[in-house]
């Protein structure tokens, strides 16, 4: 099996590990890893690490590919046509364990995977977007961003007062501030990419904290002698 990932918000190293899990699990032979940081809407054949892997399938190196989902490797309907039948074709099947199959959340579903957030950001925020606001996308964006929120606040408080702390803070009350302006700017493109900026902040808040678990924290003051 090939690995691969697309996308500019994400860590490389977490995406792959994750899919190498998956793998691993599924009982699965990896045969290579590869990583594309460029937006989802760049055309896969263009993308550098992707021409590798697709040249590796097509030469039967591998059976199949493992991606977070299947708009990681194309964009939009007409491409993903293209790509399944190119798969068919080749002889190849892929998996997508991030792949939701609704791309509306339930209010009460779990959190959306910061996958498929980066996904819906791209989306929104692709210079090429015709303009029209898609229900699916912006009620992922705002569920993550609800969710975000708290989290960011917990990770960040609680540490020594520095740049990454108050960066954090502050994109959270940003986000927080932009979640509750008016209701009719549910419709507003606009107002969708400005949340989608909020979303991606405070991914890349969640990523970092994520990564430095305790080096940050404060020290406790010492206990008082009895």
């Amino acid at each position: 099996m090939v690995l691969y990932a697309c996308h500019e918000l994400a860590s490389p190293t977490t995406t792959l590990n994750r899919l190498a899990t998956y793998a691993h699990d599924s009982g699965f032979e990896v045969h290579r890893s590869f990583f594309d940081t460029c937006a989802l809407h760049t055309k896969a054949e263009t993308r550098p690490q992707w021409r590798h892997a697709a040249t590796l399938l097509e030469a039967g190196a591998a059976t199949g590919v493992v991606a977070p989902t299947e708009t990681q490797l194309a964009f939009n309907t007409r491409r993903q046509h293209v790509l399944r039948t190119w798969l068919i074709e080749h002889g190849l099947f892929a998996h997508y364990p991030l792949q939701e199959t609704s791309a509306t959340p339930h209010p009460t579903s779990p959190p959306p995977s910061a996958d498929l957030v980066a996904d819906a950001i791209a989306r929104v925020l692709a210079p090429a977007r015709s303009g029209t606001v898609h229900s699916g996308d912006f009620q992922l964006i705002k569920k993550a961003v609800e969710d975000y929120i708290p989290q960011v606040e917990a990770r960040a408080r609680g540490r020594r007062p520095d740049h990454a702390q108050r960066s954090a803070l502050l994109a959270a009350e940003e986000a927080r501030r932009r979640l509750h302006g008016r209701a009719d700017e549910a419709a507003n493109t606009a107002y969708l990419a400005k949340l989608a900026c909020c979303a991606a902040a405070l991914l890349a808040h969640l990523e970092h904290l994520a990564a430095n678990p305790t080096s940050d924290r404060a020290t406790p003051p010492p206990r008082a002698s009895t």
